[in-house]
């Protein structure tokens, strides 16, 4: 225990002591006055607080015994009785020291005994009394020390859990690289003897994807500049994939570009908005991604001009869009949402909505669970 600890302990054992004397000081005063014989407080307070200051400097004893005998499971008649012997140890010892405190003091009376009969009398007075408090102070450390352990086996089941959920997370985020990876060197066997030089391009935007993806991988959460700057070298992949065919327009108000997002969140859910409009036509898809802070939330929505969730298409449920439910569900809770819906006319719209933080502050939502 540091020195801090033992000072703490001693403030509160006195403290203890001091308040247990005061309210047995104050029956005697008010028990003298009801039977009409009249006590001072100076002199119960004379008598009653060495005793139990006395109690204060064996607590430390009596905690250490209690804490080396533990009363429970089929063992405890056993333990039982070896508290009762220690009982009578501390309750003797107690007596002992309150004789030698309180004889020959001015106000004991007691100047006409001698030291010995003042602690023969003191056991016969006190003996019971002074088992029953060494039996609370079990009692108390038993208490401190069940409540210690159930903290102590929080604390591990939180860390644990923790552990188990970061270790989630970055599974799924694991998942998403070879998802994303696949999907890309196909998009270059399809190239690579048609249009060679394109398809080299795309190895390149690749291996610059695949380095910032890894970059990111640190943290959970990123400022939203941040993922759309990985964002960009996505688009750049698709871009000299599809050519012409692919228009994309990003929209984000400026108080949401140092909001926290989950790192790796744009990606997988445009490669959707992407597959899902252009793969359903021939011609130019167009893909809308925006950004806007509400009163306590940040909204993405990324909407796409392809055939919407109607009968024409099988609703877009894929692996990227499953992992992204998943990490969302583990960052923040029931406080997100991620929602696929028909746009106001053609399309399919992605909604998502978690909890507005700035990124790196104290107000993170990821520091503040």
């Amino acid at each position: 225990m540091t020195s801090g600890g033992r000072w703490r302990g001693f403030l509160l054992s006195m403290g203890l002591a001091t308040a247990i004397g005061l309210s047995f000081a104050a029956q005697w005063v008010i028990n003298g006055s009801v039977v009409g014989t009249s006590v001072a407080w100076s002199y119960a307070l004379a008598w009653v607080l060495p005793e139990w200051y006395l109690w204060a400097a064996l607590f430390p004893l009596v905690f250490a015994f209690s804490a080396r005998f533990p009363v429970g499971g089929s063992s405890w008649p056993q333990r039982a009785m070896i508290h009762l012997a220690l009982g009578t140890v501390v309750s003797l010892t107690h007596a002992g020291l309150f004789a030698l405190v309180t004889w020959r003091l001015p106000w004991a009376s007691i100047a006409h005994i001698s030291l010995g009969q003042l602690a023969v009398n003191l056991v016969r007075k006190k003996y019971l009394t002074n088992l029953l408090v060494y039996g609370a102070l079990v009692g108390m450390e038993h208490t401190l020390a069940f409540r210690r352990r159930e903290v102590e086996r929080t604390l591990r089941a939180s860390r644990l859990e923790g552990e188990l959920a970061r270790a989630h997370l970055q599974t799924l985020r694991m998942q998403l690289h070879p998802h994303f990876l696949f999907n890309a060197l196909h998009s270059v066997s399809e190239l690579i003897h048609r249009d060679p030089r394109t398809a080299d391009r795309m190895v390149s935007r690749i291996g610059d994807m695949l380095r910032a993806t890894l970059e990111s991988d640190a943290k959970d959460e990123v400022p939203l500049r941040q993922e759309l700057d990985l964002l960009e070298r996505y688009l750049d992949i698709e871009r000299v994939r599809f050519q012409d065919r692919l228009k994309v327009d990003i929209q984000i108000a400026p108080e949401c570009l140092d909001a926290a997002v989950p790192s790796l969140i744009l990606q997988p859910l445009v490669e959707n908005a992407i597959h899902h409009g252009i793969a359903s036509r021939p011609g130019a898809s167009r893909v809308e991604i925006r950004a806007e802070r509400t009163a306590t939330s940040l909204l993405l929505r990324i909407s796409d001009d392809g055939p919407g969730l109607g009968t024409e298409a099988p609703a877009p449920f894929g692996i990227g869009l499953s992992n992204s439910r998943a990490r969302l569900a583990q960052l923040y809770g029931q406080h997100q949402r991620l929602e696929l819906q028909n746009g106001d006319g053609r399309g399919l719209q992605v909604i998502l909505e978690i909890p507005f933080a700035t990124a790196g502050s104290e107000d993170a939502w990821s520091s503040a669970r």
